[in-house]
C-alpha cells in the first residue's frame, strides 16, 4: 500500500524523560514492528483438542492448562515488546535480562528498580513504550487538531464565491 505515493514509515519514537539531578535520565522507546523473533523464541501455545466418541474432535480453548500457557505467552510477548522497544536507548545495558532467553525477560522491572528508579518512574517508562508501539489518545487528538487546522487554512485561502470578479 502507498499513501500519497509513498510507503508509510512505521517507526515511532518516544523520549521518556525522568527528572534527576545532576542529569535527567532519558530513555528512548521505538515502535516494534516485527514480532518474528518473538514468535521463534516463544511460539503461541496450541489449543488442545478433545476427542469424543465416534471419532469427533474439537478444540478446547477453555482447558485450564491451555489458559495458563496462553497467559504466560501473552505476558512474555509484552515483556519482549518492552525490551525490544527500549533497545533504542543507547545507554541502557541489562545485567540479568538476556534478549534471547524468555526466562529472564521478567527481570527488566527488577533491574530498573534496583538501578534506583521508583515504581512510578518504571510505570512512566512502560507507558512510553506502549505509546511508541501503538497509538495513544493524546497523539490521535493532536494529529486530528493539526489536520483540522490545515483544512481550515486551505478553506480560508480558497477564493470565495462571494468575491467580485
Amino acid at each position: 500500500m502507498l499513501y500519497k505515493g509513498q510507503k508509510v514509515d512505521p517507526t515511532q519514537v518516544e523520549y521518556i524523560v525522568i527528572p534527576r539531578k545532576p542529569e535527567n535520565l532519558v530513555f528512548t522507546a521505538q515502535s516494534v514492528i516485527d514480532y518474528t523473533e518473538f514468535e521463534q523464541l516463544c511460539p503461541e501455545p496450541d489449543v488442545p483438542v478433545m476427542q469424543f466418541a465416534g471419532g469427533e474432535s474439537r478444540e478446547n480453548p477453555e482447558h485450564p492448562e491451555y489458559i495458563k500457557k496462553q497467559g504466560i505467552w501473552a505476558t512474555r510477548r509484552t515483556q519482549w515488546m518492552i525490551l525490544q522497544s527500549l533497545k533504542a536507548s543507547k545507554d541502557l545495558v541489562w545485567e540479568e535480562v538476556k534478549y534471547d532467553d524468555p526466562e529472564t525477560w521478567h527481570l527488566y522491572e527488577k533491574e530498573l528498580q534496583e538501578s534506583g528508579l521508583n515504581p512510578m518512574e518504571i510505570n512512566r517508562i512502560v507507558l512510553g513504550v506502549i505509546s511508541a508501539c501503538g497509538m495513544n489518545q493524546e497523539r490521535i487528538d493532536a494529529a486530528t487538531q493539526a489536520f483540522l487546522v490545515t483544512r481550515e487554512q486551505v478553506s480560508n485561502d480558497a477564493p470565495s464565491q462571494k468575491a467580485a470578479p
